[in-house]
């Protein structure tokens, strides 16, 4: 029941813990993972909030929620072909070898126990009690595919020693954490995502290729068309000179 993981990025859970001696007083923890668990009228998607109730009962201290870049990951409640019913569930378990099943209070149960075990099973790291502590915000664009929309946004940098929080106002794939994970390797990577404003969701460039959700939805959001794929690399591109100049500095 544990996000599923693409080929090219994969399900994020970062944790920032504050102490006031040795008792945890605060824990800021974000997962990169889309907060929908059931289309039912029955089992609420609010995991996020289900995870904070528990986390706080479990440690008696404060918890936030923060959302991660989760465009393309939702939690894996898919089933094997002979476990479907319909015929449109047969037709897509055919196609796709499994298809999205409507979970119950047990399985939603169990997704917000794993996610919590996970939470605590992470370690903190010690940051000194001075830390460094910088921001930076910069506007970058898009462009869509037939040039006629360009939407301008601030991408936010904060800095606390080696932990970069990445906030960017849409729903980001995933596969931009990757991307600079592997070029940041000295930094862990908080990445924050829906906030200040949404422009949409933010395929990587690669996936516009691809077509789905992520990429045909952009007309939801005011776009004429969908983001241009020469765009969207400007922008990874764009990004990953953003973090390396603030790094540098």
């Amino acid at each position: 029941m544990l996000p599923e993981i693409d080929e090219q990025g994969g399900a994020v859970l970062n944790k920032l813990s504050f102490f006031d001696n040795s008792n945890e007083i605060l824990s800021i923890f974000g997962l990169s993972c889309h907060p929908v668990f059931s289309t039912s009228k029955i089992i609420s998607s609010d995991y996020p909030g289900e995870i904070v109730n528990h986390y706080q009962n479990t440690n008696e201290s404060s918890a936030i929620f923060l959302q991660g870049w989760s465009g393309d990951l939702r939690p894996d409640t898919s089933g094997k072909f002979m476990s479907t019913r319909s015929l449109i569930d047969c037709a897509k378990a055919l196609f796709n070898g499994k298809v999205f099943l409507q979970p119950d209070f047990k399985k939603f149960s169990c997704f917000c126990n794993d996610i919590v075990n996970l939470i605590q099973s992470i370690k903190p790291l010690h940051v000194n009690d001075q830390p460094l502590i910088s921001s930076l915000q910069r506007k970058l664009s898009l462009v869509s595919s037939t040039g006629h929309t360009t939407k301008s946004f601030f991408v936010s940098i904060h800095r606390i020693d080696n932990i970069l929080f990445i906030s960017i106002p849409a729903e980001v794939s995933s596969r931009y954490y990757s991307y600079l994970a592997s070029n940041f390797v000295s930094y862990k990577i908080f990445p924050l995502g829906c906030s200040n404003g949404m422009i949409g969701y933010l395929p990587y460039y690669d996936q516009v290729r691809e077509k789905g959700y992520e990429v045909d939805s952009a007309k939801n959001y005011g776009w004429d068309s969908y983001i241009g794929e020469d765009s969207l690399i400007k922008f990874k591109n764009d990004l990953y000179i953003l973090v390396k100049d603030f790094v540098d500095d």
